[in-house]
């Protein structure tokens, strides 16, 4: 009879104690010193989360590791690298944003530029 608590372990290991003592009837003190005594597992086995956009395990209830997260854009006015969150560069792309500055000084001065390139 207990050979049902070692195929269902072996089967699913995903299952816990609690879940294997429902399903076959047995207190889960049982399911445990019968899963001891054939050497197998007593904890379930957890999910792994992973990045859907280069695979790296992530935490739970996290949507993307670290270096997903962040994107490079360029200053429209002088050209450097912008680290940016994705998410502030989608919701800039969203709102129709054309232009991204490293600085508010940069901003400025493209500002300045455009407005003298029109006179």
């Amino acid at each position: 009879m207990r050979e049902s608590i070692i195929e269902l372990r072996q089967e699913h290991p995903e299952y816990s104690i609690s879940e294997i003592s429902r399903l076959t009837g047995f207190s889960r003190y049982i399911v445990t010193r019968t899963l001891k005594e054939h050497g197998l597992q007593t904890k379930r086995e957890h999910t792994i989360y992973t990045c859907p956009s280069c695979g790296k395990v992530v935490s739970k209830g996290v949507k993307l590791c670290r270096q997903c997260r962040h994107v490079t854009a360029i200053c429209s006015y002088c050209g450097r690298e912008i680290v940016r969150r994705r998410a502030d560069e989608n919701r800039a792309q969203k709102l129709g944003y054309r232009h991204r500055f490293c600085s508010k000084k940069c901003q400025a001065l493209y500002m300045v530029m455009v407005r003298n390139v029109g006179k």
